[in-house]
């Protein structure tokens, strides 16, 4: 099963080599099968064991009319961005908080106001723990910790969905 879904996250952050360069081209049904070329997220260190991992996509959110915009979530390397269609990316969460990502959400509004819920919303062994949500007001490069009531002491579980309500996006 881990496989199976190994297989399919990867094939999310493998794009063929045309792609982007040339998205109308359609192949002929002579031609060989398109190269793959791996254009991030990056891999990821694990800072505790120094195992090079590169994390389960959790999260996935765009803003609205922004197509070469894209936010991803993983499993243990935090928050990643686009700007142009997937071609690169750059870590945008890395100093923030917990890099175990359950959700990234967006004001439909306003594309510079994110949220990220921290925990990994995977049932698994070695899942990363949360402290609540973070907001950021300027697209990813700066973030407020918006931390959730104790409930069992300090916050650990994970956040696997934000909702922002477009009528009134101050309410999630």
């Amino acid at each position: 099963m881990r496989d199976r879904h190994a297989a399919t996250l990867t094939a999310l952050f493998l794009v063929p080599s045309l792609a982007f360069a040339a998205p109308r081209l359609a192949p002929s049904p002579s031609s060989a099968p398109p190269e793959w070329t791996f254009v991030g997220p990056s891999m990821y260190t694990r800072p505790t064991s120094g195992e090079v991992i590169s994390g389960r996509a959790t999260a996935l959110w765009s803003p609205p009319g922004l197509t070469d915009t894209i936010y991803i979530g993983t499993a243990g390397g935090g928050v990643w961005k686009t700007t142009d269609a997937g071609a690169s990316w750059s870590p945008i969460f890395d100093s923030a908080g917990p890099q175990g990502i359950g959700a990234v959400a967006g004001d439909p509004g306003n594309p510079l106001v994110l949220y990220v819920g921290t925990g990994e919303g995977n049932f698994n062994d070695d899942a990363l723990p949360g402290d609540g949500l973070y907001k950021s007001r300027d697209g990813g490069a700066s973030w407020t910790h918006m931390p959730l009531p104790d409930m069992w002491g300090p916050y650990r579980g994970p956040i696997r969905k934000i909702a922002v309500d477009p009528r009134d996006p101050r309410r999630l």
